[in-house]
């Protein structure tokens, strides 16, 4: 039992562990202060609050105009995460997805998810992203509603200044950061202001102390950017431990949003989501999600959002709850312990109707 309204408590731990069914007495509250004050949290019985933010089709649209994505993907050994990725932008309602991949992975990505438009962007040596696909890649996010990057890329150096470059310069005003592509960027980061880490020291002579300069604050200027860590990542991105990321999860991911100028998302059992000065935390999955490839199953869905128009913000929790609901409605059926990530955008057709 609680009053006046849920406490963030309730859906992240080690509260949530300790919640059962949570009922709440709506008690008058003094000093004004009434249950809308309260943080939103979506739970299972917000099916309807969700698709009441979910885009609006429009029977006379076409490919053109329900949203176009160019995902930006997989590498030699991680052509999984483009494939995941993509198919679950697919699932999302968006009208046309691009797969910009490199050319090693080209044929095996098409042959997965042939609704995808082949954006091969050539060989490299390491068989990943590299400097010399920046120019097609570039000119192919201008003609994209919204772009997600980073799953699968690899962290070798061509691929993390790559990825940081492509940030810098595309034109597309709406981004999806994920996976190795926050990698990027928190190496990226430290650099700029000084920071030795472990995981920079391979890095250090990647960029100019004129490429630094700008650090990070100005990266995301006039753009929509949903930043996607799960606590290791969040950690990097800010410069602490992942144990202290979970022990404060609302105040790093505000600080996150912060120092980036974006939404970020932070993943986890109570996922929040903190944007625009607000926040929602995401009651909504289990523990089918947590295997390798659920994230860019996720990544995929929100950049599908963003491209059909929603701003960052909605994108962002609309695609957690979709995502942490297919889980629970799939291990329904399945078991939590035999649900694939691959599954999971075939259960998007329960939800986004």
């Amino acid at each position: 039992m609680t009053f006046g309204a849920p406490k963030p408590g309730h859906f992240i731990f080690p509260g949530k562990q300790l919640t059962g069914k949570l009922a709440v007495s709506p008690i008058l509250i003094k000093d004004g202060l009434t249950g809308e004050d309260a943080p939103e949290c979506f739970t299972r019985r917000d099916r309807e609050t969700v698709r009441a933010l979910l885009p609006k089709r429009d029977p006379y649209g076409n490919k053109f105009s329900n949203g176009r994505v160019l995902v930006t993907a997989g590498s030699r050994r991680y052509a999984g995460a483009a494939i995941l990725a993509l198919s679950s932008a697919l699932r999302s309602g968006a009208g046309l997805v691009t797969a910009a991949v490199p050319g090693s992975i080209a044929g095996t990505v098409t042959a997965a998810c042939p609704e995808a438009v082949r954006l091969p962007l050539g060989n490299s040596a390491c068989g990943s992203l590299a400097g010399r696909h920046l120019e097609i890649l570039t000119d192919a996010s201008g003609a994209a509603d919204a772009v997600v990057i980073g799953p699968g890329l690899g962290r070798n150096p061509g691929s993390v200044i790559a990825a940081v470059d492509f940030l810098k310069m595309t034109p597309c005003r709406k981004i999806v950061v994920d996976a190795d592509a926050l990698f990027a960027l928190s190496v990226f980061r430290a650099l700029s202001i000084g920071e030795t880490a472990d995981f920079t020291l391979k890095y250090e002579k990647l960029f100019t102390k004129k490429e630094l300069a700008g650090g990070v604050s100005k990266l995301f200027e006039g753009k929509e950017v949903i930043l996607t860590p799960h606590s290791g990542e969040a950690a990097r991105l800010i410069g602490v431990s992942s144990k202290v990321i979970d022990e404060r999860r609302l105040f790093y991911a505000e600080e996150i949003s912060k120092e980036y100028g974006a939404v970020t998302l932070l993943k986890g059992s109570g996922t929040v989501v903190w944007g625009e000065g607000r926040y929602t935390i995401n009651g909504t999955g289990n523990s089918a999600l947590s295997k390798g490839g659920s994230g860019d199953v996720l990544s995929g869905l929100i950049g599908g959002l963003l491209s059909q128009g929603l701003c960052a913000y909605d994108a962002a929790r609309c695609g957690a709850f979709i995502h942490g609901l297919a889980a629970e409605i799939l291990s329904e059926k399945m078991s939590e312990f035999a649900v694939s990530p691959g599954d999971l955008a075939l259960a998007f057709s329960e939800l986004m109707c």
